[in-house]
C-alpha cells in the first residue's frame, strides 16, 4: 500500500472514463453538481452547515490546510472536505444527498469517492445509498429523503481501512443497482449517511457516480505482485443485457497494442506467463455499436527471490552467524540456498520458508556471495 503523513493514497483504479458513461441510463450529464464541495462562498478556514447543490442533515463543509494545520489530510481536488461529526452525547448520524438523475430499471451504478481521516479520530461506517421517488421541490437542508417521500432502493455500508495511518485518504468504489418496480419519472438520489458513534468524525471528497457499464473487481487485483505465472483472470461483469466483452492482455504498457480476445467472459486463462514480468490488461464492454473502454489493470508475476538480507553489497558486517532472509512467492514449493566466498557456491540446503538460519561468516575482510533458487516445479535462480 507507500504512505506518508501528507497524502497517503490507496488507489485501486486511477483512470476513469466518465465521458463515455455519464449519460447512460437515467443519470444526468454530469450526474453530480459540486462533486468536490469546492462551490462554497466562505473564506478558507471557515466552517458552515451549508454547501451548494447538496442537501444535508448535520453535515458540513470544512476547509483544510493539511495535517500541519487542522489535522485533515490534503486532497488533490481542492481544499474542502464534506464532513460528518458526532458531538457527545449525540451519535454521528449526519447525511448529505443530491439528485443524480431519474430512475431506470436494473441500472448498475458505480460510486467513487475519497475518504479522509482526521488526526486522532477513528474510522466509522458510512452508508452509501440510492433512493427513488419523492417530491424534488421539497428537498432541502434539514429534510430527509424519507420526509420527501423517497424510498431507499439499494445501499452498501463500508468501514474504511486506513492501514493504521492517523491522517490518510482512501479512494473507495461501491456498486449499487436501481432494481425494478419504480417509475421512469421518479427522481434518483445519491445519499451518504454516517453510521458513527459519539465524538467521531469522517470526511469525503470528490464524489462521482457513473453507470456501471465497465468490468470491475479484477483478479489478480490491480497492481498485484508476485502473481503465479499461470493465473486465471476474472472480473465482475456489469449488470447489462446483450453485452459482449473484448480483452486486451500482454506485457506492452500500451494496452491496445497487446493481443485481443473477442467475446470473452471470465474466467480466462492466458497460459503460462514469463516470470518477473508486468502485464497490462483491459476489458472493454460492447453494447450494440457502443464501446465502453475499460480501466487498465496491471499485475507482476513472481518466480524470483528478492529483497535479500543482509542487503546485496552490504559492508562492514559483524563476523557473527547470519540469518539469510529474502522475499519469496507464497506459492513457491521450496527454496534452495547456496553461499560461499568463491564460485561455484556451496549448496547449503533446502527450506520451505524464505529464511536460512545461522550461516557462519567468521572471516574478516571477506566477501561472501549467496543465491536463492525458487522452486515451483523448475528452479529460478536469484542473482548472487
Amino acid at each position: 500500500m507507500n504512505m506518508n503523513i501528507h497524502r497517503p493514497f490507496y488507489l485501486a483504479v486511477v483512470t476513469l472514463f466518465f465521458c463515455y458513461v455519464t449519460a447512460w441510463g437515467g443519470l444526468f450529464d454530469p450526474p453530480l453538481q459540486n462533486a468536490s464541495f469546492e462551490d462554497n462562498p466562505l473564506a478558507p478556514g471557515a466552517v458552515t452547515y451549508t454547501f451548494n447543490h447538496w442537501h444535508d442533515i448535520s453535515g458540513w463543509v470544512e476547509y483544510t490546510t493539511g495535517p500541519a494545520g487542522n489535522g485533515l489530510p490534503l486532497t488533490p481536488y481542492g481544499n474542502i472536505w464534506a464532513g460528518f461529526i458526532g458531538n457527545a452525547p449525540n451519535p454521528n448520524t449526519g447525511l448529505i444527498y443530491q439528485q443524480v438523475g431519474t430512475w431506470s430499471e436494473n441500472m448498475g451504478c458505480e460510486v467513487i469517492f475519497l475518504f479522509g481521516k482526521r488526526a486522532g479520530k477513528v474510522a466509522f461506517p458510512m452508508r452509501i445509498a440510492l433512493w427513488a421517488g419523492g417530491t424534488v421541490a421539497s428537498a432541502a437542508d434539514g429534510v430527509s429523503l424519507t420526509a420527501i417521500g423517497a424510498t431507499m432502493i439499494d445501499s452498501v455500508t463500508i468501514t474504511p481501512d486506513f492501514g493504521g495511518q492517523d491522517v490518510a485518504t482512501l479512494e473507495s468504489h461501491v456498486f449499487l443497482t436501481t432494481g425494478t418496480g419504480r417509475s421512469t419519472t421518479d427522481a434518483l438520489w445519491l445519499e451518504f449517511k454516517s453510521m458513527g458513534t459519539t465524538d467521531s468524525q469522517m470526511y469525503i471528497d470528490h464524489v462521482q457516480i457513473r453507470a456501471a457499464v465497465l468490468a470491475n473487481t479484477p483478479v489478480p487485483a490491480n497492481g498485484g505482485v508476485r502473481i503465479h505465472p499461470t493465473p486465471e483472470l476474472s472480473w465482475q461483469e456489469p449488470p447489462l443485457e446483450n453485452a459482449t466483452y473484448n480483452l486486451y492482455f500482454g506485457p506492452n504498457p500500451d494496452v491496445a497494442s497487446n493481443p485481443i480476445w473477442t467475446n470473452v467472459h471470465p474466467p480466462f486463462n492466458p497460459g503460462t506467463l514469463d516470470y518477473m514480468t508486468t502485464y497490462y490488461w483491459r476489458v472493454d464492454t460492447i453494447v450494440g455499436s457502443n464501446v465502453f473502454y475499460g480501466d487498465v489493470w496491471t499485475f507482476t508475476t513472481g518466480g524470483k527471490a528478492s529483497d535479500p538480507s543482509p542487503a546485496n553489497g552490504a559492508v562492514n558486517l559483524p563476523m557473527t552467524d547470519k540469518h539469510l532472509t529474502w522475499s519469496g512467492d507464497s506459492w513457491a514449493t521450496s527454496f534452495k540456498v547456496y553461499a560461499g566466498t568463491q564460485f561455484p557456491l556451496s549448496y547449503l540446503g533446502e527450506v520451505t520458508t524464505p529464511m536460512y538460519p545461522n550461516y557462519p561468516t567468521p572471516y574478516e575482510l571477506t566477501t561472501y556471495y549467496w543465491r536463492v533458487d525458487c522452486y515451483i516445479g523448475n528452479p529460478l535462480p536469484s542473482e548472487p
